[in-house]
């Protein structure tokens, strides 16, 4: 019993340099040219992480990886591997954030997705599948309440 311990330790150890189940990052992807979808992020979704979960794993602007020694898209397939979660916004359904969801669907990331009322009924067809919180200006409590839902079981 005594060994097996020992080995169970050891194992543990192991799996804590892994750093798999102690991730705290979520990334995020959405328009950056939309201002209001900015508010949103800045002004809601990030300091509803801060506050209840994790630390975000947040990528603000383009100049983010602009002094990294990597290519920008190499960075940034690393930062969502090495996350845990991914919020995704679909709103102006710009080709970068599609690639950012198809980089995390293919790393097993769970996502939750996110979009503008004005934009939820021309999500494209492969990704309207999956479950997409709508929100608007009238419903962000709401929203907010289901995105802290979907984050904790997704946690």
């Amino acid at each position: 019993m005594h060994n097996q311990t020992i080995v169970q330790l050891a194992l543990l150890e192991d799996i804590t340099k892994l750093n798999i189940s102690t991730n705290k990052y979520i990334y995020s992807a959405y328009s950056f040219t939309n201002t209001m979808i900015s508010d949103i992020f800045e002004n809601y979704i990030k300091p509803l992480i801060y506050k209840k979960f994790i630390k975000l794993h947040y990528l603000e602007t383009k100049n983010h990886y602009t002094n990294l020694k990597k290519p920008i898209i190499d960075n940034i397939i690393d930062d969502i591997k090495r996350s845990r979660l991914a919020i995704i916004d679909l709103t102006d359904h710009k080709n970068n954030v599609y690639f950012e969801a198809g980089i995390a669907t293919t790393n097993y990331i769970p996502i939750i997705y996110t979009c503008h009322s004005s934009d939820y009924n021309k999500i494209a067809f492969d990704v309207n599948v999956n479950q997409v919180l709508e929100w608007n200006n009238s419903n962000i409590n709401k929203f907010m309440n289901e995105l802290e839902l979907l984050i904790i079981s997704n946690l």
